[in-house]
């Protein structure tokens, strides 16, 4: 498998300086669409393949995405671009999940996150599991716990090892996702979790490759940003 692990475009909360007003699942901004934008285009025009390789196959065999707001609107322009259906996978959702905590009390309170009409919305034409979104979103949690998250982010990996291994051709798939759970996936396909001293500072649509195989993990590049130009590059 050919894995490439995409961060959300710049969202609503990334630019708060006044964090009580934060908001539990923010939208991008105006920046981060025009993220999103060029990140599609770079896609599809197989810019993140190695040259040899953008005359064979597709730009992706599959795209996988949280259920965040941020990271459907990230994917929507490459669906459109590219005319396929992206993959909810609830699971590669942002450490924490969906909360806010009052600024007084500290007392946090969970939300649900998007229903099956506003992911349709945000994200047209995309698939998810049966049971995971209802009329009453996806998220029935308050905070998730950093070590949770980790743990998740153990369980994305060997998923995803699973799909490479039981795959006849090599597929290229991506996964649009967000700064903190990324860091962690990438740690755990390379073996790195449980640990929590080292980080992956990863830019808003940054783009990192890695190849997955039953002998294990190659990393071609981390981070890549070259689909952005000098005043479209962040990272929040």
């Amino acid at each position: 498998m050919d894995l490439f692990l995409i961060r959300h475009g710049e969202s609503a909360n990334n630019i708060l300086t006044d964090l009580s007003k934060r908001v539990a699942d923010p939208d991008l901004t105006p920046l981060g669409r025009q993220q999103a934008e060029q990140l599609s285009h770079y896609l599809i025009d197989r810019r993140h393949l190695y040259p040899h390789e953008r005359d064979q196959g597709k730009p992706l065999d599959r795209l996988f995405t949280s259920a965040m707001k941020r990271s459907l609107q990230t994917s929507a322009p490459t669906c459109s671009r590219g005319d396929f259906s992206a993959d909810v996978w609830i699971d590669v959702h942002e450490v924490g999940g969906l909360f806010l905590a009052d600024p007084v009390t500290g007392v946090v309170e969970g939300h649900s996150g998007v229903t099956p009409a506003e992911l349709e919305r945000q994200l047209p034409g995309a698939r998810f599991a049966e049971g995971d979104i209802d009329d009453e979103g996806w998220w029935n949690q308050g905070k998730e716990m950093p070590a949770a998250g980790q743990g998740r982010a153990i369980g994305v990996a060997a998923q995803l090892r699973a799909m490479a291994s039981s795959s006849v051709d090599v597929e290229r798939v991506g996964v649009v996702s967000h700064g903190d759970f990324l860091s962690h996936l990438l740690k755990a396909l390379m073996d790195g979790l449980p640990a929590a001293s080292a980080h992956y500072q990863l830019a808003n649509t940054g783009i990192s490759r890695l190849g997955l195989s039953n002998e294990g993990t190659v990393v071609h590049y981390v981070n890549r940003v070259e689909h952005l130009d000098d005043a479209r590059w962040v990272s929040h």
